[in-house]
């Protein structure tokens, strides 16, 4: 069984609640984005994960956006890769719009604080939150050094310590703005071997309530009485807590989640 996670954004349509009739629509507690979903990758002994972006610098050395030429980012990638500073080797992998930074050495501690990256500003060292941390602290900021001399343009920067585990295999995850196309539709509806999951965040992701609504079409899920894919009707059906999601999800569909 395929599964398919589509984060949405926009307000609901037609299409969705041709898809809410023969789903089962419900709430996501907890919800804080992607990262809630998959859980957090366990690091090795020596060894630190980082979810890291690139920013965009502008003549000034200010941040002035975000990079998201994929080129770009593996020439940068590939300049971390053969990097050792201080001991601390360093390895990045592109996942999605984040790069995966882990550090091998001796020392290393997770008691940093990320560098903020705002357009308009310098791009701010990491810090160290306590005494164990500064090791870990310098050899990255003289990796953003590094990088930062050798393309002038670009500069990596923290967004949090760890990183999210990688989703199942045979789970595609995408991003839908609006409503869904007929082809695509159609794809989800006549896919016998295929789970949709479908999660929009009230207001846009605007909502502070910490909740989402989500539908899920397919894998022998049976359908409610809904007909309509919308607040009220997602409130009104189950409620879960986001670590417990996923694997519920495939538990029902005939799947487990590692």
């Amino acid at each position: 069984m395929n599964h398919l996670l589509i984060i949405h954004e926009g307000k609901g349509s037609p299409e969705l609640d041709a898809l809410a009739a023969n789903g089962r629509l419900g709430m996501i507690e907890g919800w804080s984005g992607l990262d809630c979903l998959f859980g957090e990758q366990a690091d090795g002994d020596g060894c630190i994960t980082l979810t890291c972006g690139i920013a965009s610098l502008d003549s000034q050395r200010n941040v002035s956006g975000f990079l998201a030429d994929r080129k770009e980012a593996e020439e940068l990638l590939e300049m971390i890769n053969s990097t050792e500073i201080d001991g601390v080797k360093f390895q990045a992998e592109a996942r999605g719009s984040d790069i995966i930074l882990k550090l091998d050495g001796e020392g290393l501690s997770r008691k940093i604080v990320p560098n903020p990256c705002t357009p308009g500003m310098p791009l701010a060292q990491v810090c160290a939150s306590s005494k164990e941390g500064k090791r870990t602290a310098s050899a990255l900021n003289k990796l953003i050094y590094r990088i930062t001399k050798n393309s002038p343009e670009s500069a990596l920067f923290v967004r949090k310590v760890g990183s999210s585990r990688s989703p199942p295999e045979g789970f595609e995850v995408m991003q839908l703005n609006g409503a869904i196309s007929a082809e695509f539709l159609s794809r989800i509806k006549n896919s016998s071997d295929l789970v949709t999951i479908l999660i929009s965040q009230p207001d846009g992701g605007k909502d502070s309530s910490g909740s989402a609504h989500v539908l899920i079409h397919g894998g022998g899920i049976l359908p409610g009485s809904v007909k309509k894919f919308c607040g009220a009707a997602c409130s009104r059906g189950f409620r879960i807590g986001a670590e417990d999601f996923l694997p519920w999800v495939m538990r029902a569909t005939g799947g487990t989640f590692k």
